[in-house]
């Protein structure tokens, strides 16, 4: 009987704590360190009050817009697509947003015309088989692969893109104010006088709460 109370009182027995738990210190003190003030977050693909904007029906392809923490909270314009279990993210700076702009419509037509096209800016490529049937975008080595009807859904609705890349440049400067006060907060706090109208501050409060 002894034996069988001792294996009744070890399957009563209350589960681990988590392991993460350990990440703290004793001192409960979660913003002591600059660390917490300006966080570098250990995921470069960690965005902030993204929007996204689907290229196709099945939307396995997109192309976003937020604020990347990683990047002294710069916003960038993102492309991604999943194909087999696998998410191909390619992140671009202002200056290949600014290529892509310009070139989008001239290659959209080359496409059309089943020309072959190639247009190369520093690590940005795109690239166009004769045919046109389809086209790639490049990163260094990474690549998304996009039909004639994805690309041209991107062309048409692209200023919607640089218009929210713009609103979130102005606001750079705001939300990285926003973010440093907001991280040593325990309580949602209001923004500063005069912050820019384009950030959804208590959604930014909430996403850095998250986060952390």
């Amino acid at each position: 009987m002894a034996a069988r109370r001792r294996s009744v009182q070890q399957q009563q027995q209350p589960p681990p704590k988590s392991q993460r738990l350990e990440e703290f210190d004793d001192t409960c003190d979660f913003f002591a360190s600059q660390t917490f003030i300006t966080p570098a977050f250990s995921d470069p693909r960690r965005v902030l009050l993204r929007r996204v904007f689907f290229l196709n029906e099945d939307r396995t392809k997109y192309v976003s817009v937020g604020f990347y923490p990683t990047r002294d909270y710069r916003p960038q314009v993102e492309f991604g697509a999943v194909k087999r279990n696998k998410t191909t993210v390619l992140i671009l700076v202002n200056q290949y947003v600014a290529t892509l702009a310009a070139i989008l419509p001239t290659f959209c037509e080359s496409m059309c015309a089943g020309e072959p096209y190639v247009h190369k800016d520093g690590d940005f490529r795109l690239t166009a088989s004769k045919g046109g049937n389809s086209t790639r975008m490049y990163m260094h080595d990474e690549y998304i692969r996009f039909k004639l009807a994805e690309l041209r859904h991107l062309s048409f609705m692209f200023h919607v893109v640089q218009k929210q890349m713009d609103s979130y440049t102005n606001a750079m400067a705001d939300v990285l104010t926003y973010a440093t006060a907001a991280l040593s907060s325990s309580v949602y706090i209001e923004p500063a006088l005069g912050a820019s109208k384009h950030v959804a501050y208590p959604q930014l409060f909430e996403e850095l709460k998250t986060i952390l």
